[in-house]
């Protein structure tokens, strides 16, 4: 086996041989990549949490903050009724 091998790449490779072990190992090697989404979580926690606005529960802010995906905005917003009066 090579000796130069990435820890998450060698434990990818043998998992075909060893899952639950493999399976263990990506587990605790996985928080360690992620670092950067909890300081990006963290950023935004405090961007959203400031004086002005300071509301206690920040869940659906911060998910939208977080998240990777782009709205269709054109899409949403030609798919409202409009109301009549």
């Amino acid at each position: 086996m090579k000796q130069n091998v990435k820890l998450s790449s060698f434990w990818i490779e043998v998992k075909s041989q060893f899952a639950t072990l493999a399976q263990i190992a990506i587990n605790h090697l996985l928080p360690f990549p992620s670092t950067y989404l909890c300081e990006s979580a963290f950023s935004s926690l405090t961007y959203l949490k400031n004086k002005y606005r300071s509301k206690l529960q920040v869940e659906c802010d911060l998910r939208l903050s977080l998240t990777q995906i782009k709205p269709n905005i054109d899409f949403l917003c030609n798919n409202k009724q409009l109301h009549s009066f």
